[in-house]
């Protein structure tokens, strides 16, 4: 598989696609266009500004040091590991997802979600386990086990499959 890093990323209408992986150190701004990579995309500085506006994230994996911005657009990727993530599209993980904090239209974890904090204009769906703090949705479902530290839960309505547990690992349900 090609391995590539960029130090920053601009575009303006037009898509970058790359097969293999792909490590960014900068900044990225990206306007009506996509990035797209078949392996694992690292955002790999701490404090780089990550902007994209009218275009998606696509990719088999997602890592990022540092916050990510997202207008008119989505992230699709099989794993998730990132800082704040700030879209007002959906972020649909298609396994585990560990993320500081969320705030999307709809946030979609087919595997394990570990995200500390998430708020959704929408719905938020975990096909798997969830442990997590604070969530604000409009509609949670949780297939597996619920694990709430020191949470509050705000939403129209909630379904769990599995076990709920509140922060001192209590099974409370």
């Amino acid at each position: 598989m090609q391995e590539r890093t960029l130090e920053n990323l601009i575009l303006e209408d037009e898509d970058y696609i790359f097969g293999g992986n792909l490590t960014i150190n900068g900044n990225i701004n990206i306007k009506n266009g996509n990035l797209i990579v078949s392996g694992t995309i690292t955002f790999a500085c701490d404090d780089a500004s990550i902007s994209i506006e009218g275009g998606d994230i696509v990719c088999e994996n997602l890592g990022s040091r540092a916050d990510i911005f997202i207008r008119d657009g989505d992230i699709w990727v099989k794993s998730l590991d990132a800082q704040d993530i700030d879209s007002d599209g959906n972020i649909e993980v298609y396994g585990d997802s560990s993320v500081c904090s969320i705030h999307a239209l709809n946030y979609l974890v087919a595997g394990d979600n570990d995200s500390s904090s998430i708020t959704t204009i929408q719905d938020f769906y975990v096909l798997g386990d969830n442990d997590s703090c604070t969530v604000k949705a409009r509609d949670v479902l949780v297939v597996g086990d619920c694990h709430f530290t020191c949470c509050s839960i705000t939403a129209k309505t909630f379904y769990y499959g599995g076990k709920l547990f509140n922060c001192t690992s209590e099974n409370i349900g």
